[in-house]
C-alpha cells in the first residue's frame, strides 16, 4: 500500500511541476496531501 501511495504522490509532484498551468495548484495540493498521508503511514519518518 505504501508503494502505491508513494508512486501516486510522485506522479502528482511531477504533474504539479510539469503539467498544464491551470491544474498545477490542484495537483500540488494533492501531492502535499499524499506526502502527509505517507508520513502518517510510515510513522512520522
Amino acid at each position: 500500500m505504501n508503494g502505491l501511495l508513494a508512486a501516486w504522490t510522485l506522479f502528482r509532484v511531477h504533474k504539479a511541476v510539469h503539467g498544464p498551468e491551470e491544474s498545477r495548484e490542484l495537483r500540488s495540493r494533492a501531492a502535499g496531501a499524499g506526502r502527509a498521508w505517507l508520513t502518517h503511514r510510515v510513522g512520522g519518518a
